[in-house]
């Protein structure tokens, strides 16, 4: 049986500059991380003009997320590797979340060209009984 690969694989060793220090925050990626959350507890809870907010925080969110990916991408020994998990849930967090609140205010605009706005439910509701 032959084994394939380097089984002593050691990690590459950081740049001669960043020996010896305390890798720094990344930019922006709790704030997307945050965001997604809130985004993504919003889109079903604000069903109707509310769930424009949950759009755009997702939006800022995911462009937080992307930004603060492509910064560690380019120098990942200087910053906490935490913080690039935190990022990389953000941006999967505001993905799930602007799928959510796209496919909510997608049917919020379609109730509306069709006449069945969100007042109209109580009309539907004493017609029932």
């Amino acid at each position: 049986m032959q084994q394939t690969g380097n089984v002593n694989w050691q990690p590459p060793e950081p740049p001669e500059g960043n020996q010896g220090q305390k890798p720094k925050e990344l930019p922006n990626a709790v704030g997307s991380f945050v965001m997604g959350i809130i985004s993504l507890c919003l889109s079903p809870i604000c069903c109707c003009y509310g769930n424009f907010i949950a759009l755009a925080l997702s939006i800022i969110g995911l462009v937080l997320a992307n930004g603060s990916l492509k910064v560690y991408q380019k120098d990942p020994w200087a910053y906490n590797e935490k913080h690039y998990k935190q990022a990389k849930s953000g941006r999967l967090l505001n993905t799930i979340a602007l799928i959510v609140s796209s496919f909510i205010t997608l049917i919020f605009i379609i109730m509306l060209v069709t006449g069945n706005s969100p007042t109209n439910y109580d009309d539907l509701f004493k017609n029932m009984n």
